[in-house]
């Protein structure tokens, strides 16, 4: 008889325990989806640079060449950089830059022009170019003569070591060729 009665008691027990409550595991996974789902996913837009910003610089060479160099933000040529973590999406937006370029030769105007990538950019690799920035222009005053000027012009990718350089070289007569220069990776 005391067997029955406590066989009774364990029957008793378990079924009152399944009552179909959830486990604290059910529970707090729940409580998690719940959570994840009413957060909205938050937006931050940062554009590098924030403001416009300009450099000039204005050399004059002892070839008769003198080089004026305007580089400036376009405000209106970027490119965009997302990254997602957790619900956080960032959107950075790196500004392009375009250049001036104004040499005279003997005091005699020979080139004014703006370049910007497209004056650059190859069909054959069109992810780079749909990437890259125009870092800017600098004067290679160590091979000037009385004949040319060479102005170097870089593009790199975003957050990357990714460049190309080129060549831009202006004869006294205004007549430009530009090339690539290759060079050796060093990894």
């Amino acid at each position: 008889m005391n067997k029955l009665i406590v066989l009774f008691f364990i029957i008793t027990i378990t079924f009152f325990n399944c009552d179909g409550r959830k486990n604290k595991n059910d529970t707090l996974k729940e409580s998690i989806t719940k959570f994840k789902d009413s957060i909205k996913s938050t937006e931050i837009i940062k554009y590098f640079p924030e403001v416009y910003e300009e450099v000039e610089t204005d050399t004059i060479l002892n070839t008769g060449f003198h080089v004026k160099i305007k580089t400036f933000t376009n405000m209106k040529q970027n490119v965009l950089n997302e990254i997602i973590i957790d619900t956080v999406h960032y959107k950075y937006y790196y500004r392009n830059y375009t250049n001036k370029l104004e040499i005279f030769y003997n005091e005699k105007l020979i080139i004014d022009e703006y370049f910007s990538k497209s004056n650059f950019r190859k069909d054959e690799d069109t992810q780079f170019w749909n990437d890259a920035l125009l870092g800017g222009f600098s004067l290679e005053d160590t091979n000037a003569d009385t004949e040319h000027v060479s102005i170097i012009a870089f593009f790199c990718l975003i957050e990357s070591e990714d460049c190309k350089e080129y060549k831009i070289i202006i004869d006294k007569k205004g007549n430009k060729t530009t090339e690539e220069i290759i060079t050796e990776s060093i990894h």
